[in-house]
């Protein structure tokens, strides 16, 4: 499941997970990956400003992949950046992030 904007609260994860469910939250600040984190998600997308549409965040995925990955350290969570990646060379640059 994905969710987006405001806290998903680790109760919440827990039952996801009691369920056969993972988690897959979206944030665009460090400070609401740092409360996924603690929450147990299984994934974060790092959403860029650049994403259009309904974005939360206010700096580029190019900043904030890295930070979240930092982070995370060796906690088993995915990264996926999201964001105006359109072509293989943007693909491959969010993959150098980490």
């Amino acid at each position: 499941m994905q969710v987006f904007w405001g806290d998903y609260p680790k109760e919440m994860v827990d039952e996801a997970h009691k369920n056969g469910v993972q988690i897959l939250h979206q944030v665009g600040s460090i400070a609401d990956a740092e409360k996924a984190i603690a929450a147990g998600v299984d994934c974060i997308i790092a959403q860029g400003v650049e994403a259009g549409g309904h974005v939360i965040g206010n700096v580029s995925w190019h900043a904030l992949v890295p930070r979240i990955v930092d982070l995370i350290g060796d906690k088993n969570i995915t990264v996926v950046a999201a964001g105006a990646i359109a072509d293989p060379r943007g693909f491959v640059g969010a993959i150098s992030l980490g």
